[in-house]
């Protein structure tokens, strides 16, 4: 009985040591997934012909405050709107966009980053609702 106890609780801890692990990796390697995100989106943008460009992540506690993340809020260069690269999703699919948020919190523009961007329609509307409400600062 002594060995299965002993048996689980080095499992248990193994498990958690893993679990430990990711988690320092997840959170240590953020500043280099937004630089990867900020590259990627700014290299779309350039093939779409866009005249904007990604500037750098807004850090969390300067960004809105909201207690489900949503996506990565990034500042635009030369302006002062700012930018949400998320994804919607819509029957199993994902569908990766930026919107572009306007200072008063108003959502401008959505933009599909895929090749062929084939939006289902009505679909943005809860997107842009959620995405308007998370702009807007706190009383």
């Amino acid at each position: 009985m002594e060995k299965k106890i002993k048996e689980a609780g080095v499992f248990t801890a193994w498990i958690g040591g893993i679990m430990l692990i990711a988690g320092l990796m997840w959170f240590f390697t953020q500043p280099l997934r937004h630089q990867f995100l900020l590259e990627q989106v700014n290299a779309r943008f350039a093939d779409l012909e866009r005249s904007f460009y990604l500037e750098k992540a807004v850090p969390p506690g300067e960004g809105p405050k909201t207690r489900i993340p949503l996506g990565v809020w990034y500042t635009l260069r030369d302006s002062n709107q700012r930018a949400l690269v998320f994804s919607l999703i819509a029957g199993g699919i994902s569908y990766p966009c930026v919107a572009l948020v306007s200072e008063a919190g108003g959502v401008d523009e959505i933009i599909p980053l895929l090749r062929d961007p084939e939006l289902p329609p009505g679909l943005t509307a809860g997107y842009i609702r959620r995405i308007e409400w998370d702009a807007q600062e706190e009383p």
